[in-house]
């Protein structure tokens, strides 16, 4: 194989230079005839070239479009958090609220029952109408979550045994015979 390319030429006889030509023909005269052959073959590993180029970007063009979705699911499950936490707060206030709410309210209450128990207790007297409003104001204190306490312990039970006095349907009665007494 150290022989150079003019050495190997001097040793090519005609007749494998007549076989080459013809062989070179005989090869072109089929690329030729096959053409139609050829040409197709060539167009369907073009397009089967293309068909995986396209689906190789199919797929790079999914996974960027999963990475795309899976941050904004990311970000919207952040931004869930967030809201949750801010309507957590939001609940919390209103209960801190409303519980202030309460508070005052039941002070309120309890004052009002403080002033009628002060009322009827030393003369273990009380009206009809004290006595109503006794029991709606500690039901109400009730329902703004008052317990335990000085209304239950001593004003409750205490109310049930004092004496009731009708004043207030007596003076309603004796205005009734008073302005009828006056249209006659």
């Amino acid at each position: 194989m150290n022989e150079s390319i003019l050495e190997l030429l001097q040793k090519v006889t005609l007749y494998d230079l007549i076989w080459s030509l013809l062989l070179i023909i005989a090869v072109i005269g089929i690329l030729i005839s096959q053409k139609k052959r050829i040409s197709g073959w060539m167009n369907k590993w073009r397009k089967d070239k293309n068909h995986k180029e396209d689906f190789n970007n199919l797929v790079y063009e999914l996974k960027d479009s999963l990475a795309g979705i899976s941050k904004i699911v990311n970000d919207q499950s952040v931004e869930m958090n967030n809201l949750k936490q801010e309507i957590n707060n939001l609940k919390q206030e209103i209960i801190n609220v409303h519980e202030k709410d309460s508070k005052t309210k039941r002070a309120e209450i309890k004052e009002k029952i403080e002033r009628i128990y002060g009322e009827c207790h030393p003369a273990m007297t009380c009206t009809d109408m004290q006595f109503e409003v006794l029991k709606e104001l500690i039901e109400e204190y009730e329902g703004h979550g008052g317990v335990n306490s000085f209304v239950h312990t001593t004003v409750e039970p205490e109310m049930h045994t004092w004496n009731k006095i009708y004043r207030i349907k007596k003076e309603v009665d004796s205005n009734e015979c008073n302005i009828a007494g006056n249209h006659r």
